[in-house]
């Protein structure tokens, strides 16, 4: 195939898809992953696509939320490494809040058998009740793309818990902008979960890191980052 060709069938996958991985890109185009790169590279500079740990996704959506299904198998290693890390900071016997998002949710597999979940996550709720956890679903308005719990209602009961530890899922990581994130309902979600938390993390892979979105959650210097290379990070005190 030309290259040519391959750029435009790049473009056309990526709107059908949203988000490309670069061996998934090889394998449609019978390419090498080292000829593959080279085609991002070139778009990337045309200003076509934004590279993205592992992948691509196209400028245009850069700024767009995707739904949970879309998101939940993308980068799922690191996903998965950056759950178990985060739950080693769980102690026994204590309340967790789980933001919603598919890196908290792969924390479900890595906790002590005896903490109480609290989520804002349909999906986070059925998979806490699954491993026979206690388990609190806060009520509210359902997030059609993610099934979280948003609005007053979530908000104002968020307001009558203390929690031990939270951790909060981020869809972008900015020395310049912070944690940020493209939906202020979810941001009020967040900083309300962290005033009434004694400790809390942010949970990102490095698909999240260098972006920003609309809406500032919390600065860099406030919480601390969990990622796949956090195994030895200290907790905040």
């Amino acid at each position: 195939m030309l290259k040519e060709e391959r750029h435009k069938k790049i473009i056309s996958l990526l709107k059908e898809k949203k988000i490309l991985s670069t061996i998934e890109v090889a394998n449609l185009l019978h390419s090498s992953v080292a000829t593959v790169r080279r085609d991002f590279s070139y778009l990337e500079n045309k200003g076509e696509i934004v590279r993205v740990h592992g992948g691509c996704q196209l400028v245009k959506m850069s700024n767009e939320e995707f739904s949970f299904s879309d998101k939940l198998t993308y980068n799922i290693k690191s996903k998965k490494k950056i759950g178990q890390i985060a739950a080693s900071f769980v102690e026994n016997q204590t309340s967790i809040y789980l933001d919603a998002g598919t890196t908290t949710l792969q924390m479900i597999d890595f906790l002590p058998k005896n903490v109480e979940v609290i989520t804002n996550s349909v999906h986070i709720a059925l998979k806490s009740l699954e491993e026979n956890l206690k388990t609190i679903l806060l009520g509210g308005h359902i997030k059609k793309s993610t099934d979280a719990m948003i609005g007053s209602i979530t908000l104002n009961q968020i307001k009558q818990f203390h929690f031990n530890f939270s951790f909060i899922g981020i869809n972008g990581v900015s020395e310049k902008f912070g944690y940020t994130t493209p939906d202020p309902e979810e941001s009020n979600i967040k900083q309300q979960v962290l005033k009434q938390s004694e400790q809390s993390y942010f949970l990102a892979d490095k698909s999240k890191t260098g972006k920003s979105f609309l809406i500032k959650v919390a600065e860099l210097s406030s919480y601390p980052l969990i990622t796949e290379n956090s195994s030895k990070m200290n907790k905040k005190e």
